[in-house]
Order: structure tokens, then sequence, then C-alpha cells
């Protein structure tokens, strides 16, 4: 399937929140990709899960780490004499195979809910490509589309059901549902702006904004089917969706503090709030950390910065932290120099952090461990000085 070409504008706001959270969940080809990335302040010894029971990567040729395939699994880039490689890797024995190959280079792969079906996002000059491929890196869907940022939400519900915000400099982004349950796929442009995430198995909530750029902005739902829309939240940052919850990130009064509320989605009510200081730009845009929320575990992982600052002059460091919705309390997991890319196993007990995600961390214990070889080769450099 080929879709016509068309081109997309960033709006103000919309730029700035993508620019300062989501760029950091894609590839950006860096190249730099030793531990001290992260720059850990505080690094525990590795204790019972030594650096030797996980498997190092081997640098030659390593692009960057994609995401989990599942708790024992992770996707990688390597570039084989200009052909680029996803490579499907067992952390605990190194075994490993090549899950598909491309000549076009590698931005994201984005995995629906139960792993069945992947979205990729590749890019040769300046033109990127849209491939659905299935759990084995068959493909099943082909895009043609011109932008120049994607975000790609899988429907939990429907699990063939993927929405693509499209944003370009040149017009106004668009939002396109693919659906994959017919042999030739469906791809339908729906009347609702950026951010737009998956509520409920035919309802999306997105982003109603105003003509005036502002800090933040009112949400509402759209029913896919019936073509309904109704309000929903106002004041709004930013916003994550799971089955269950509805996370919203709005700003305090003070403008000091942001705060993380956790809805239940069915009975439409708060459960708890999470709140840590805030970090603003010249521009007085207040800066979304990553984060992640686990189902299994009923966590959310995040950066929390120490103290209220602008975010060109803070360098205090950011507490790696999860967050459990249940009682309220945070759980100190590291400390960093750095908010980076984030990416959590499944289980919950293993979350992939750097710029390249080329460092694990184990949340129960807060060991940090590097997974390319050259960066273990230092790790036990280091090590031997002690």
């Amino acid at each position: 399937m080929v879709i016509n070409r068309f081109v997309i504008v960033f709006l103000p706001i919309v730029s700035f929140l993508f620019i300062t959270t989501a760029c950091i969940n894609q590839y950006e080809g860096k190249g730099n990709h030793a531990v001290n990335n992260i720059s850990l302040i505080s690094k525990k010894s590795l204790g019972l899960l030594h650096r030797d029971n996980l498997a190092p990567i081997d640098e030659d040729g390593f692009v960057s780490i994609l995401t989990w395939f599942d708790n024992d699994h992770i996707f990688y880039v390597r570039n084989n004499n200009d052909i680029y490689q996803i490579m499907k890797f067992n952390i605990y024995n190194g075994n490993q195979s090549v899950f598909f190959e491309t000549s076009y280079e590698v931005l994201q792969l984005k995995a629906s809910h139960h792993k069945r079906y992947f979205a990729l996002e590749l890019q040769e000059g300046s033109n990127r490509y849209y491939t659905i491929l299935s759990d084995t890196g068959a493909v099943l869907e082909q895009i043609d589309y011109e932008a120049d940022y994607v975000e790609m939400d899988w429907n939990p519900y429907i699990e063939e059901q993927l929405l693509l915000s499209f944003y370009s400099q040149k017009e106004k982004p668009s939002v396109y549902l693919l659906d994959i349950h017919e042999e030739k796929g469906q791809f339908t442009q729906l009347p609702v702006d950026p951010l737009v995430l998956w509520y409920g198995p035919t309802q999306v909530v997105y982003f109603d904004w105003t003509d005036e750029p502002t800090l933040s902005a009112s949400t509402h739902l759209y029913d896919i089917r019936s073509g309904e829309k109704e309000y929903f939240m106002d004041h709004v940052y930013m916003f994550k969706t799971t089955k269950e919850q509805f996370l919203s990130i709005t700003g305090k009064q003070q403008r000091d503090q942001i705060q993380l509320k956790f809805y239940n989605k069915q009975e439409h009510r708060e459960e708890s709030v999470l709140t840590m200081p805030s970090l603003e730009t010249h521009a007085g845009y207040v800066w979304t950390p990553p984060f992640e929320w686990n189902e299994t575990r009923q966590v959310l992982f995040t950066y929390k910065p120490k103290q209220h600052s602008s975010l060109l002059k803070y360098k205090d460091g950011y507490q790696f932290i999860a967050f459990h919705k249940d009682t309220g309390k945070e759980q100190l997991i590291t400390t960093v120099e750095h908010a980076s890319r984030l990416d959590c196993s499944s289980d919950g007990q293993r979350c992939l952090i750097g710029d390249d995600l080329e460092n694990l961390v184990v949340v129960e214990s807060g060991h940090v461990i590097g997974l390319l070889k050259r960066d273990r080769n230092r790790e036990e450099g280091h090590s031997s000085l002690h």
C-alpha cells in the first residue's frame, strides 16, 4: 500500500513538547555510545547480578538499541557493510539472529501490545518510510509518506490498529488510522490534532489546540466509529494512556512543580499523584521528563529533577525513580546526570537507559550494567583499580 506524499507542520507548542520528550524515544545516529553517556553519579556494586551474567553486545557496527522483544531479548541495530540489520539479541546467553534488514537507516521500532506486530520507521536522505512487520520480521504493510517526525500508538484493545501522527515544517499535522485487519489494509485520516492516543477500543484522546500558542491545552475524546467528539479534561501539558489508566501531566499554580496524575478510566476518578520540580525553557514552556508506565507492576518509571530550575541551566542530576501508583511511594533506583531515553521490560524488572539505550538498570537493586563489550571492558578495568 502506497500513500500519496504530503507534508505537514509543527505547531509551536507541539514542536516543543515532542522535541523535548518524544525525540528521546527516537534514534538520532549519535555514534557515541560509551557508558559515560549516562554519567552515573551513584553506581552500586553489581552484587548478585554480576555483569558476567549478561552477554555483551559486540560494538563492531553497533548503531543503537531499539527496544525489548520480551524479558530476555532486545532488538538492536548494526550496520553491516551499509546494510542495517535489526538483531534479536538474548541478553543472557548472547544468542542473536537477524530479525529484519534494509539499506535504509532505522529510526524507530514500535511494538504492538502483545508484540504480534512492529511498526518500523526508516530513512533515506530526507525521505522516510513506514513498514509494518510481523513477529517474525515479515513485511505486512508499507507506507511511503513525507514527514519530519511521526508518533505511533498501537491499539491495546484491537492489536491490528495503529495511530500515526505525522509532523512537518510545511503544513498542519495530520493523524491517520492504519487498520491491517484486511488483506490490503486501510489508511484513514482522522479529524483530530496530535497528541493522539488510544483511550478505548474505538475511542482516542487528543489535544484540542486553540489558534494561540499556549503552555497547555484541553483534551477531547473522539469515537472513530460514530464520529462523535466530547470534552474530557483541561489544562494538560502531556498525557499517556493504558488499558486501565489515563495519566495527565499538568502544572501547579506556583509553576515550580509539575504533577503526574493517574485517573481510573472506568470510574473517571483520580487515583494517585506524583509531584516533582519543574524545569522551564527560556520560552516559558515546561519540560516533560521521559517516562514509562509498566502495567505489570503498576509502576511509573521516570527521571525526577532535584529542584526547580531552567532546563538549559540545570546541572544537578536526576533521580531515576519508580513511582508505585497504589501506595503513592517513590523508589529511588539510581541517580544520573541527564535524562536520556528510557525503555523497560514488560515485567518491570529491568530498564534500558542511555542515548542509545546501551545501559541496563536492574530495578530492584539499582545496579547499572553497560551492554556493549567495550563498555564492559572499561568497567572491568575500572573495577580492577579498586
